[in-house]
């Protein structure tokens, strides 16, 4: 399965989980099979991470389409959350880059560990989509990126364990949804079938298709629901 294959499933199983969001609230199976696409997403990027030339163009383009993207991100979830303020995936995905270019500076281990807690807790306390757990998602996928085994570990833990421990620190009240985390990681699959070809080369699909989906589902939400 190459690159772009697991960059297209990503892509469909997360406009399948806004769909879900916002058209569907009541349909729990919209949201479930949605859960595949951030985990896809942010191994996406440790895999960018292992191969792009230069890390710091790639970590710009993130924070620019992050900052693109925030608007359309809003006006879609506000028509469904009022007053919604959260920041969308590419802000995550920046931050998790920024914690792989950390770890491969070769600047001591101590820092290099204080540095991605300080850049986790900052996901968390932001708003960012997926928050801590999204960016120790990234960083993980590419220190494992060579050991599925451990990979798959380290997700578990994210997704199955310190999901559930930051969701009852919140005190948010009881919802389905959070409950379903542990179903990323049946994502796990996907990538286990990478072959290590990237496929067709369409850098920006995702960049764009990003804000442009929500733009559009937002567009229909306000003129033919509403």
């Amino acid at each position: 399965m190459t690159t772009f294959v697991i960059k297209l499933i990503a892509i469909v199983t997360m406009v399948i989980d806004h769909v879900g969001l916002l058209f569907f609230p009541e349909e729990i199976i919209f949201r479930v099979v949605g859960r595949f696409s951030f985990p896809l997403f942010a191994w996406l990027i440790a895999n960018g991470a292992k191969h792009t030339k230069n890390m710091n163009a790639y970590a710009v383009r993130l924070f620019v389409f992050a900052l693109f993207s925030q608007i359309p991100y809003i006006m879609a979830h506000r028509t469904v959350i009022p007053g919604f303020l959260g920041l969308n995936i590419f802000f995550t995905l920046f931050l998790g880059l920024v914690g792989i270019k950390l770890i491969s500076s070769g600047v001591n281990k101590y820092l290099q560990a204080a540095g991605v807690i300080l850049i986790s807790l900052g996901a968390e306390f932001s708003g960012t989509d997926y928050g801590a757990v999204g960016v120790l998602s990234i960083i993980f996928f590419y220190i494992f990126y060579d050991n599925f085994k451990l990979m798959s570990v380290f997700q578990f833990l994210l997704h199955g364990v310190l999901w559930y421990v930051l969701f009852l620190g919140s005190g948010s009240g009881l919802s389905l949804l959070p409950l379903l985390q542990p179903v990323a990681l049946f994502s796990l699959i996907i990538i286990f079938f990478y072959n290590h070809q990237a496929g067709p080369k369409m850098r920006y699909l995702f960049y764009l298709f990003y804000p442009l989906h929500l733009l559009v589902l937002y567009f229909i939400r306000i003129y033919y629901v509403n």
